[in-house]
């Protein structure tokens, strides 16, 4: 899979335990940080991958966050 860097053009490729470490992290982290949801959760990192790809499986820089509008806002 690739991404891309919207400021630089530069693409970045995920590590090859990405599917992993989300998956995992998912699994210690089964509701959304801001409101609690379990419903539609995404991981994500709060320095963005592309800028920090060297904390892309670092579990500080994760967190969960919902899609799910159920509060009247999505928290992603």
């Amino acid at each position: 899979m690739k991404l891309r860097d919207i400021t630089s053009g530069i693409f970045k490729r995920r590590s090859k335990h990405w599917r992993a470490k989300r998956k995992e992290f998912l699994s210690k982290n089964p509701a959304c940080a801001i409101c609690g949801s379990l419903k539609k959760l995404e991981v994500h990192h709060i320095k963005p991958f592309h800028v920090f790809p060297e904390l892309e499986l670092v579990d500080s820089n994760l967190i969960v966050l919902c899609e799910s509008g159920e509060h009247g806002f999505n928290c992603h």
